[in-house]
């Protein structure tokens, strides 16, 4: 608990908590294209197969 308090009141600890939100903002978005990119990657195959004789 203490370390948390030391890390919470330095500006070090501070800046390094910002930098972890970004990340898992930055993480999420891409987890979020990766999925929309799959799916529309997934429709595209399914049209060329349906094409094939």
């Amino acid at each position: 608990m203490r370390s948390i308090q030391k890390l919470v009141r330095e500006e070090k600890g501070a800046v390094s908590t910002e930098y972890t939100v970004l990340l898992a903002l930055v993480a999420l978005a891409l987890i979020v294209v990766a999925g929309d990119l799959a799916t529309k990657i997934e429709s595209v195959f399914a049209s060329v197969i349906a094409g094939l004789p």
